[in-house]
């Protein structure tokens, strides 16, 4: 099965159809995703997970990072920084823990930001400081996490951001603005 290929390391998605149709229309998949914790095994490094973009093998990296408001949550930014992983590919997908600083030296390598304000309001009472984000230069995208805890659609995504950005950010981003955080 697709499954068992997978967990066995037999790359088994690559037989499903959907990614025999993305594969022989659009070419090799070059983006590479980690969830929570995957990064902090030893084989994670700049040389095996950022150094593909070098040769062309890799053109974005998304890891689920700093998700929760706590220091320990922030300690996995400065954890993956040091491990050389915090580059132009790395897209860090919530990021809620993250200090104006942090986004500072994310923008200083052109890394990129996916905002859930949902998933981060259920999870954690409180989502991402996408005006420090966006005051450091961070490029920010807007995206549910996932069902169990996020928005169902994008555009419900969009809304619950537009809520936020009226009622707490005071207007920090245009509507044109969050438009374009989800195209």
């Amino acid at each position: 099965s697709t499954l068992g290929g997978w967990l066995t390391g037999n790359a088994g998605w690559a037989s499903t159809w959907s990614r025999n149709v993305g594969l022989y229309s659009f070419g090799p998949d070059k983006v590479r995703t980690c969830a929570v914790g995957e990064w902090y095994k030893a084989s994670y490094d700049s040389g095996g997970s950022i150094a593909g973009v070098s040769d062309g093998d890799r053109v974005a990296w998304f890891i689920h990072l700093s998700e929760g408001v706590d220091q320990t949550s922030r300690d996995e930014f400065d954890l993956l920084n040091s491990k050389g992983l915090l580059a132009q590919p790395t897209v860090v997908i919530h990021g809620t823990a993250l200090t104006a600083s942090q986004f500072g030296q994310m923008a200083a390598v052109g890394s990129n930001l996916v905002w859930s304000p949902l998933s981060n309001f259920l999870l954690y009472g409180n989502t991402t400081d996408v005006r420090a984000a966006d005051n450091a230069g961070v490029e920010i995208s807007l995206a549910p996490d996932w069902g169990p805890s996020g928005s169902k659609s994008c555009l419900h995504e969009l809304k619950v951001a537009e809520l936020w950005n009226t009622e707490v950010m005071n207007n920090h981003f245009t509507n044109y603005e969050l438009a374009e955080m989800v195209t």
